[in-house]
C-alpha cells in the first residue's frame, strides 16, 4: 500500500468523521513509516504499542479496516469487520472473502506480478524500484471506504 494510499485513506475515513487508529509491528521499518504518516494526518499512533489480543479489541469496535494483507486484515475478516486490503505483492486469488470485503490488487499490470510466490521467493525485488505495485490503486481507495461503511 502506498503512502499516498495511506493518506488519502486517513483523510476519507476523518472526512466522514471516523477517528483512525494506525497500527502495526514494531520493526523499525514500520514505525518509521507510520510515525511519519501519523505526523502528516494528525491520526494516533499505536504502531509497536499494542499486543495482539489489544489489536483483536481494536478491530471488534472498528466501522472498517484499511489494511494490506496481513495478520490485521485476516483478523477482521474472522470477526466480520469490513475490510479494505490491499495485495500487492500477493495475490488475493486463493482467498476466500465474506461480503464485507473490498480488495485493491495494485500488481496485476507489472511483468513480475505476484512477485511473492507460495514459497515467500521474491521476483522483481531486484529489478523494479520504485515498485510498481506500491502505487497502483491509489484511485480505488475512497471509492471502496465508501463501499464498506455503507454495507
Amino acid at each position: 500500500m502506498s503512502f499516498k494510499s495511506c493518506v488519502l485513506a486517513l483523510s476519507h475515513l476523518k472526512s466522514r468523521g471516523i477517528q483512525p487508529v494506525i497500527c502495526g509491528s514494531g520493526t523499525k521499518l514500520e514505525v518509521d513509516y507510520n510515525k511519519r504518516l501519523a505526523l502528516l494526518t494528525n491520526t494516533l499512533n499505536l504502531t509497536g504499542n499494542i499486543t495482539l489480543g489489544q489489536l483483536v479489541v481494536f478491530l471488534k469496535n472498528a466501522r472498517c479496516v484499511v489494511a494490506n494483507d496481513s495478520g490485521a486484515s485476516n483478523l477482521a475478516q474472522l470477526l466480520g469487520i469490513p475490510a479494505l486490503i490491499f495485495f500487492g505483492t500477493t495475490t488475493p486469488y486463493s482467498r476466500i472473502f465474506g461480503n464485507k470485503v473490498e480488495s485493491i490488487t495494485n500488481g496485476e499490470n507489472c511483468e513480475y506480478y505476484p512477485c511473492i510466490n507460495n514459497h515467500g521467493n521474491t521476483r522483481c525485488l531486484n529489478h523494479v524500484l520504485p515498485f510498481v505495485c506500491h502505487s497502483l490503486g491509489d484511485n480505488q481507495v475512497t471509492s471502496k471506504i465508501d463501499l464498506l461503511l455503507e454495507s
